[in-house]
């Protein structure tokens, strides 16, 4: 008789991590995924929808999902900090990760998400800064700042 939790030649039955049936990283990765929520907004940076922001390239190969109930405030300002500004990818502070975009030092405002719970910070840029602003405006989550 086979052991419980084993096949039918003795192995281990491991699911893979990105099955319908395996577990999956919350906010990680959305390989093969369909999601039937609304898209307020979508460009090749970032993409939100009724539920959730997904940050396209957050790290090499993954984007990230995060909840927007997760979500405490969303701020935006001007780029003033070089620091900022002429990051392609990654942190300088070692508290704000900026996923990876090439056109960063041409974009006209620079959006940082606060999440709830977390000491972490997810900066971002966007290509229409306007419809992003109009759309957390909207939900309630933007902080506008002024130039620094």
């Amino acid at each position: 008789m086979a052991a419980a939790g084993r096949g039918r030649r003795g192995l281990r039955q491991f699911r893979f991590a990105g099955s319908a049936q395996g577990r999956r990283r919350p906010g990680y990765g959305s390989f093969g995924r369909q999601d039937v929520m609304s898209t307020r907004y979508k460009d090749k940076l970032i993409e939100v929808s009724d539920e959730a922001v997904t940050f396209i390239n957050y790290f090499p190969l993954f984007n990230r999902r995060v909840p927007l109930s997760r979500i405490e405030r969303v701020n935006v300002a001007p780029p003033s900090d070089a620091s900022v500004q002429w990051r392609l990818w990654g942190t300088s502070d070692g508290r704000t990760w900026f996923p990876l975009d090439w056109k960063r030092r041409t974009r006209d405002k620079i959006f940082v998400a606060f999440l709830r719970g977390s000491w972490g910070r997810i900066g971002f840029t966007v290509e229409d800064s306007r419809k992003v602003a109009g759309v957390f405006r909207d939900r309630g989550l933007l902080h506008e700042t002024a130039s620094g």
